[in-house]
């Protein structure tokens, strides 16, 4: 492997980009090769190219990857901005870095890459991953501990996850998540201003583990265009390099003057939408009169709702039109994006008419857009200078326009706005206190210098409660949740501003109650929700749309919630947390919580199939579970066909009689060719065409019947995926829980099974960086995680329907056979019973853990991990088991004598003078919350890529 060096950063920058880099961002990686620490803040002007701080980190960690200790580089980027992205420009760059490293054009690419293997191993180089929302079991962006990976996302999911409360994850999967962003990782936090109590939050995150001496490195850096002046440390900045570099000191001193115009008279809705329309046709005149051709202007409202109104208004322009709102579904917003593509900065303009780009707050952040005219309402000044960042980005000699529009409402020094408060009079005050308004970044700056604004003209900025070690100690606790638990919203954005807490699904074959909650859950199992299909909305919004009240409050930052009103309905909605889960049920309008997934029919509307969020819209909303999980297609894969999916132009009477006929036809040609003409919301063609000859099931049972006995539905399942699919989602995490781990459709032997854990264990812990004492107690932990499956009655279970019963002599980890629901009490295994529990009294007893012990090794740590395999047990079991047995099925070397016998409620657990609580507190002295939740991820990651190994060898 051929050496990496700082000064070589540039050519690797320009190999992916095609441009060598600005000064500063050589500068910046020089700077961090040498010191190994990150900034606390990067004040970098908007149109700076901020975003390639992702290539920085990730040439660091190359440099880094090599080092056979002490790495200081994190394995994983979080890219993380406090908006509703309608556009991610810097995940797309994430993705170019990840398609360049898979296939290197230059030779130091391609070094870069071999570095990066070393940590990612037989995975690609560099993952690229966006997290858009909380799905239950589409939490697989980290295969391994070690792998590279850049996340894009926003406060309310990262910050959720860090702080062991993940919006939308499964109870059981929360430490893993904690663990992989609290260790190991660097998080960016764009536009901070913007996510004030979020900084504070991080700031204590990193003093706990500073005071903990933790073992992996984790950093945090804030990037903002406009840094306010409280600091301590001077941001890193650009210097005289970077003003004499001729591309961007075209765009910081590009001019970009505003007009304001006051209103004189008070404005319903209606009339200021027009008023807004009137102002951006006589823009797109005056650009047309100043010589520019097709001209791309944008508007930009301060309310979701307005910005539909001000769509509206606009429909008799002679121009394209695009509307931008945060809350849509991202399959939709794909055609959307392209429109954007003709005023990226630096694109050539060959448009051949205006375009007219109505936005939301949305556009402040994350969109490398180059417009002529910006008419935007009055905001804070930092919302503006974000605003006209998209004015003449890139420094074209153009005379770019914008106007700043306020109404009489506004003005009053008595208006309280619901999205920015006290901050407009202020504003408005300001500006017009100047001699003329510019936000070029060079004439803005120097204002700012010589009149600096007042505080209340910039947005608010909330504070986070102190997160304490009381309240640290009650977040960590994920199984099962404390009630009362800390409001993690505060510790996000600060009291009373609402998170985008709620994933909202809508489905086409679902009605309330349908048919009950066991099959619905059943349904979703089979064709779980994705985040393609999503929208993200605050707890309000979603509650007050259901029971008919007004939403106009909305806009694309996290703001106060309006005051309830008794709403006219209470339609319900379908809680998904996992099939495992007893929450996942129908639930009314108010039991709706942060963090759920809600799943609602398609006939409740609210939404317009391109655009997005749309309340008062009352048509049927079209089903895209299929487009969804195209990217998922490549390992299990299902189309359903069902009436409430058909084409308005085909009967269901039809569709239910075709079904009839066909129950019990298992040739996948005959079930296709029959049932493609009703297909809508799904492709059946599409997924013959892909079958390859692969297995194709048809489940019959989940939709249920009507009167007559005929099948309401039908689900065509695919267990393997289909063929020439793309699988860019990575692998499903198999052994969440003792269904999924356990019941695999392979028989695999405890003894391999455990052989496979530890190694992926002890190798997935030496890439992280972990002391070799600790990769030695992963290793261990490995090889007995599943010490318990040994269990007379589980062998039972996993052997039900064999007449032969199950087999002594080749105890098994994981069965072939299907099982009926009812195999777990014939085994006689208890309500409630876990297989982790049993591990944890053998390994208690085994002479493995004695010799771990001599060697220096954590007896407490291995038993912690063992027990938490499955996420349980943080820090109670609901273990029940009145007669556990004794006669345990010989396995070589996991343990000498059988353990005495358990107590009857919970883990009867006594290690050298605590319990199972106080055994979870020791260790989180020891270690900390995030570094134990890091362990425990090495271990559940290195159980599942094990199972998945085995499964692709079909080891016996």
């Amino acid at each position: 492997m051929s050496a990496l060096a700082s000064d070589d950063f540039t050519a690797f920058f320009a190999e992916v980009n095609g441009h060598p880099p600005f000064p500063w961002q050589q500068r910046l990686l020089t700077e961090l090769a040498a010191s190994g620490c990150w900034p606390d803040c990067l004040g970098l002007p908007t149109g700076s190219g901020k975003t390639a701080c992702l290539d920085i980190a990730l040439f660091h960690l190359a440099l880094e990857a090599g080092k056979p200790a002490g790495r200081q580089a994190p394995v994983r980027i979080a890219f993380v901005v406090d908006r509703r992205l309608v556009v991610d420009d810097a995940f797309e760059r994430a993705k170019r870095l990840a398609d360049a490293l898979a296939a290197p054009a230059g030779p130091v690419t391609a070094s870069v890459a071999d570095r990066l293997r070393l940590l990612s191993g037989d995975a690609p180089p560099l993952l690229a991953r966006r997290l858009r929302g909380g799905i239950p079991r589409e939490d697989d962006w980290a295969r391994t501990p070690a792998q590279p990976t850049i996340l894009c996302s926003t406060v309310d999911q990262v910050g959720s996850r860090l702080l062991f409360r993940g919006y939308g994850v499964t109870d059981r999967a929360k430490p893993i998540h904690a663990g992989l962003l609290g260790a190991d990782c660097l998080i960016l936090l764009d536009e901070a201003h913007l996510a004030e109590p979020f900084r504070q939050t991080l700031g204590w995150v990193g003093q706990y583990r500073h005071r903990l001496n933790h073992h992996t490195p984790w950093a945090l850096s804030v990037l903002s265009a406009t840094p306010r002046a409280d600091g301590a440390v001077a941001p890193f900045g650009l210097n005289e390099d970077d003003w004499a570099n001729r591309e961007l000191a075209k765009r910081l001193t590009a001019a970009k003057p505003a007009r304001l115009e006051g209103g004189k008279d008070a404005l319903t809705e209606t009339q200021r939408a027009e008023a807004m329309a009137v102002q951006a046709q006589r823009m797109l005149d005056a650009l047309c009169a100043d010589g520019i051709a097709q001209p791309a202007l944008g508007v930009v409202v301060n309310r979701v709702d307005r910005a539909r109104r001000v769509f509206k208004a606009l429909e008799g322009v002679a121009a394209d039109r695009l509307l931008l709102i945060g809350p849509s579904r991202s399959v939709d917003r794909e055609d959307l994006v392209r429109m954007l593509d003709r005023v990226r900065t630096g694109r050539e303009r060959d448009a051949t008419a205006p375009l007219l780009i109505v936005a939301t707050q949305c556009i402040e952040a994350g969109v490398d857009i180059d417009l002529d005219g910006l008419v935007t309402e009055l905001a804070p000044l930092d919302a503006l200078r974000q605003r006209f960042g998209r004015l003449n980005r890139g420094g074209r000699p153009i005379p770019a326009q914008g106007v700043i529009l306020a109404t009489k409402q506004e003005l009053s020094a008595r208006y309280d706005d619901p999205v920015y408060g006290g901050a407009l009079r202020p504003t408005w005050d300001w500006l017009t206190a100047l001699p003329s308004v510019d936000f070029g970044i060079h004439t803005m700056a120097a204002t700012l210098r010589d009149v600096p604004p007042p505080a209340p003209a910039l947005s608010s900025q909330p504070d986070a409660p102190v997160l304490m070690p009381a309240l640290l100690d009650l977040f960590s606790q994920t199984w099962p949740v404390p009630s009362p638990t800390p409001e993690t919203s505060l510790f996000l954005h600060g009291p009373k501003h609402q998170p985008d807490g709620v994933t909202l699904v809508w489905r086409g074959d679902v009605t309330p109650g349908f048919p009950n909650d066991a099959q619905m859950c059943r349904l979703l199992t089979l064709v779980p929700p994705r985040a393609g299909e999503a929208v993200l909305l605050p707890v309000w919004t979603v509650r007050r749309w259901l029971q008919g009240q007004s939403t106009d409050a909305l806009a694309d930052i996290p703001a106060p919630a309006p005051e309830d009103e008794e709403g006219q309905k209470d339609r319900r909605v379908f809680r998904w947390r996992g099939g495992e889960d007893e929450a996942s049920r129908w639930i009314a309008a108010r039991e709706i919580c942060p963090g759920d997934t809600v799943i609602v029919p398609a006939a409740y509307g609210g939404l317009d199939n391109q655009y997005g969020w749309d309340p008062g819209n009352q048509d049927p909303v079209r089903d895209v579970a299929r487009k969804a999980a195209h990217d998922f297609a490549g390992r299990r894969f299902a189309v359903r066909v069902a009436p409430g999916l058909i084409p308005p132009d085909k009967d269901g009477e039809d569709l239910l009689a075709a079904l009839a006929a066909l129950e019990g036809e298992r040739d996948p040609k005959r079930l296709c060719a029959t049932l493609a003409p009703y297909d809508g919301a799904d492709d059946v063609r599409w997924l013959h065409d892909r079958l390859g000859g692969r297995k194709l099931d048809p489940i019959w049972d989940v939709y249920g019947r009507d009167t007559a006995g005929r099948p309401l539905g039908l689900v065509l399942l695919a267990p393997a995926g289909v063929m020439t699919a793309p699988d860019t989602a990575g692998a499903t995490a198999v052994t969440e829980d003792d269904l999924a781990g356990s019941l695999s459709g392979f028989p695999l032997l405890l003894q391999t099974h455990s052989e496979d854990v530890a190694g992926f264990a002890a190798d997935f812990a030496k890439r992280a960086g972990l002391a070799p004492a600790r990769v030695q107690d992963l290793r261990l932990a490995g090889y007995l995680h599943d010490a318990g499956k040994c269990d007379p009655r589980f062998q039972e279970w996993l052997a039900a329907g064999d007449p032969l019963g199950a087999d002594p002599d080749h105890v098994l980890a994981k069965s072939a056979r299907k099982l009926p629901p009812d195999a777990k009490e014939k085994a006689g295994l208890p309500q409630g019973w876990r297989h982790e529990v049993l591990s944890v009294r053998l390994a208690a007893c085994s002479h493995l853990l004695a010799e771990r012990r001599s060697e220096g090794g954590d007896p407490d740590l291995i038993l912690w991990l063992i027990g938490t395999h499955h996420g349980f047990g943080r820090p109670f079991f609901a273990h029940v088991d009145p007669r556990p047995r004794t006669d345990l099925l010989p396995v070589p070397a996991l343990w000498d004598t059988a353990p005495t016998a358990a107590g009857p409620e919970a883990l009867d657990f006594d290690h050298d003078g605590v319990d199972w609580h106080g055994l979870f507190d020791r260790l989180k002295q020891r270690y900390g919350p995030w570094g134990l939740a890091h362990m425990e991820a090495i271990l559940r990651l290195a159980d599942h890529r094990a199972s998945e190994f085995a499964a692709k060898k079909g080891v016996a």
